[in-house]
C-alpha cells in the first residue's frame, strides 16, 4: 500500500511540476515572443543544463542514492556523515566546474551554435554574457540532485516531485516581475537587454529556491532525531 501511495504522490507532484511548466513556456512565449534575445537565453540556458544532464541527473543522482541507502542500513550517523562530506565535495568541484565554463563560456557558444563572432556580434555577446550568468545553476541542480536522493529513501516523494515547481515560478517571476525591474538598474542602451537578464535572475533564484527547499526538510528531520 504504501508503495502504491508513494507513487500516487509522487505522480501528482510530477503533474503540478509539468502544468506550471506548461505556464512558464506560454508565458515565455506571450512576454518575449519569437526574439533574438529569447533565442541567445535559450542557447545560454542549454550548455550548463547539458551539463546538469550529464552530471545532476545521471552517474551523481544513482550513485549517490545507491550509496546513501546502503550505509543507511548500518549507521544513520554514518549516513549522516557520508552526506555532508559529499555536498562539500560537489559543491566544490562544481564551482571549479562553473568557474571553468564562466572562463570558456565564448568557446562554448561558438562550438554549440551557429553564432559567430563576427555575422551575429550582438547576439553572439548577450549569449555568452547570459550563459556566464546562468552556469551557477548547474551547482544548484548537482546539490538538488543529493538531496533527492535523501528525500526518496525517507519516503518524501511530494517534496521532492513538487521542488521543480519552484524553478518554474522563477521563470514566470524573471518573465513578469524581474524583467520590469531590470529596467530601473539599465537605464539607457542598457534597456534593450533588461528583459532577458531579469528571467536569468529569475532561473537562478528558482533553481537555488528549488534546492533550498529540499534541504529545509532534509534538515526538519535530522532535527527531530536529535
Amino acid at each position: 500500500m504504501s508503495v502504491t501511495r508513494n507513487s500516487l504522490t509522487f505522480a501528482l507532484g510530477t503533474l503540478v511540476s509539468r502544468v506550471t511548466g506548461l505556464l512558464r513556456e506560454s508565458i515565455l512565449a506571450w512576454v518575449f515572443g519569437s526574439s533574438k534575445d529569447l533565442d541567445a537565453f535559450l542557447i545560454a540556458n542549454r550548455i550548463p543544463n547539458m551539463l546538469r544532464e550529464l552530471v545532476a541527473e545521471g552517474a551523481l543522482s544513482s550513485s549517490f542514492t545507491k550509496l546513501y541507502s546502503e550505509i543507511c542500513h548500518s549507521s544513520e550517523e554514518e549516513a549522516q556523515r557520508f552526506l555532508n562530506d559529499t555536498f562539500w565535495l560537489v559543491a566544490t568541484t562544481i564551482t571549479f566546474i562553473c568557474i571553468a565554463g564562466i572562463a570558456l563560456s565564448p568557446f562554448l557558444v561558438s562550438s554549440l551554435s551557429f553564432f559567430a563572432e563576427g555575422e551575429f556580434s550582438d547576439r553572439y555577446n548577450l549569449t555568452v554574457i547570459l550563459t556566464r550568468l546562468l552556469f551557477p545553476f548547474i551547482l544548484f541542480m548537482s546539490l538538488g540532485a543529493l538531496s533527492a536522493g535523501v528525500l526518496h529513501y525517507n519516503g518524501q516523494f511530494l517534496v521532492s516531485a513538487l521542488s521543480p515547481t519552484l524553478l518554474n515560478v522563477g521563470y514566470i517571476a524573471g518573465a513578469l516581475l524581474f524583467s520590469d525591474a531590470f529596467h530601473y538598474f539599465f537605464p539607457g542602451e542598457g534597456k534593450v537587454h533588461a528583459n532577458i537578464l531579469g528571467l536569468t535572475f529569475g532561473v537562478l533564484v528558482g533553481g537555488a529556491l528549488q534546492t533550498f527547499i529540499q534541504y529545509v526538510f532534509i534538515w526538519k528531520r535530522s532535527l527531530k532525531k536529535i
